[in-house]
């Protein structure tokens, strides 16, 4: 796939958010180690992996070892678009899930 991508002169996006799940004893090999041949774009996300509906968590890794994307401005133009928050629902998701696991409706982090 990284071949034929760098033949066509384009990234490869790969969207890993399942690579914890793999058919029997076949390893997950992530595309991020092409990054030497095409540039790579991986995204992932936490409430896939860890099973936690609802939390918007995720992040993206570029893997591009000759800096076709820092170059293109690919990379800048992402991070312009990136959306960073903390916001109140999230630390009452963590609350909620602690207080179910340890029996407490106080502070979770105390015990």
């Amino acid at each position: 796939m990284a071949e034929t991508a760098k033949k066509l002169g384009i990234l490869v996006i790969a969207d890993e958010v399942y690579e914890h799940l793999t058919f029997r004893n076949n390893p997950f090999v992530p595309m991020g180690v092409f990054g030497h041949i095409v540039p790579v774009l991986t995204l992932g996300s936490i409430s896939k992996r860890w099973i936690v509906p609802g939390w918007r968590v995720g992040w993206l890794v570029t893997n591009d070892t000759q800096g076709i994307l820092q170059e293109s401005g690919l990379v800048e133009s992402i991070t312009s678009f990136l959306n960073i928050s903390s916001d109140q629902a999230t630390f009452i998701q963590i609350f909620l899930r602690y207080s179910k696991i340890r029996g407490s409706g106080l502070s979770p982090l105390r015990r």
